[in-house]
């Protein structure tokens, strides 16, 4: 019977495990994406400072939170996602300001859909 309730709540810690990363997944990526759609926004309207700088947090957050995020996520696109980071900073030593705006909104998708992809659903839970 012990072993029963030993099972169960193994199951139950993995069931909230599980929850967390879903959750945490969430929690570390929407600001991301989000301060690179205002750094592309930013870059298109003519302040192509104030977008650098957006970019640069947003770069900044995204390595200080890899270890956690590569803890929970598969490591194809967080390989990606450091590649397009680093074609955003060519973008910005050529002052390309279109190519900038435009990598840092693919990179905003891209960081989306790996925070959805790890979102809270039945089948990423079991």
């Amino acid at each position: 019977m012990k072993r029963i309730w030993l099972g169960l709540g193994i199951l139950v810690l993995f069931l909230v495990l599980g929850l967390w990363s879903s959750y945490s997944m969430q929690k570390l990526h929407a600001p991301l994406a989000h301060k690179l759609e205002s750094a592309a926004d930013a870059a298109l309207s003519g302040d192509w400072e104030t977008g650098l700088v957006q970019a640069q947090q947003a770069q900044t957050q995204w390595e200080t939170r890899w270890h956690g995020s590569a803890v929970l996520a598969d490591h194809t696109p967080m390989d990606e996602i450091d590649s397009y980071f680093a074609r955003l900073e060519i973008y910005s030593h050529t002052k390309n300001e279109e190519a900038f705006a435009a990598g840092c909104r693919q990179l905003a998708q891209l960081i989306t859909a790996t925070a959805e992809a790890h979102s809270f659903t039945w089948w990423n839970i079991l």
